[in-house]
């Protein structure tokens, strides 16, 4: 390839990588008729500022899940009670600035009052935000389970359950691998960087 054409590549990145990024965000979103600018730049913006928010931040991959269970009909009420379980600790002022949120939100996908096309987005939401994720906390727990006993049950569930990130899976959950870590174990490893 000549100079040109590369440097051509190069300059078409940045648009390349803005289009898919904001495809997905609205397919995370469940924007209805994909992304339409600079509105839903600033609902997207406005999203991951919440999530960064709180004493501890949110999770984002529980909070985009939740997001999927979001009925537009519900309303802001309905949406809060959804989203308030993946939301752990918040202040009064913190809920009032996800009220806001939701006022703009629901505004953007409007009431969705066919039952089949509020299935479809549903449907589509759930399959681009994953309910299970690598969380580093996992990872220690088998890798440290599996030298020190030479068990490695721990690490072939969770294979088993990463190979599925977009199921629900009741047992997968209940056995905690949705979580993020614990704050006392956030708290006492910190980042954790396996090798």
């Amino acid at each position: 390839m000549e100079t040109e054409g590369i440097q051509r590549a190069v300059d078409s990145f940045g648009d390349a990588f803005a289009a898919e990024y904001e495809a997905r965000m609205a397919a995370k979103l469940g924007l209805p008729g994909g992304w339409r600018g600079a509105g839903d730049s600033a609902l997207v913006q406005q999203f991951l500022t919440l999530l960064a928010g709180g004493s501890d931040g949110h999770d984002y991959t529980n909070c985009f899940r939740a997001l999927c269970h979001v009925d537009p009909l519900a309303g802001v009420d309905g949406a809060m009670q959804r989203l308030r379980p993946a939301l752990g600790s918040t202040t009064q002022e913190e809920l009032a600035s996800w009220r806001s949120f939701f006022e703009a939100y629901l505004a953007r996908v409007g009431p969705v009052k066919d039952v089949a096309l509020s299935a479809a987005r549903r449907a589509a939401m759930l399959r681009s935000n994953p309910k299970y994720i690598l969380r580093n906390y996992h990872a220690h727990d088998a890798i440290e389970e599996l030298e020190k006993s030479g068990d490695a049950s721990k690490l072939h569930r969770l294979l088993d359950v990463l190979q599925r990130p977009f199921d629900e899976m009741p047992e997968a959950a209940a056995e905690g691998y949705a979580e993020p870590a614990p704050l006392e174990v956030a708290r006492e490893r910190g980042v954790t960087i396996l090798s």
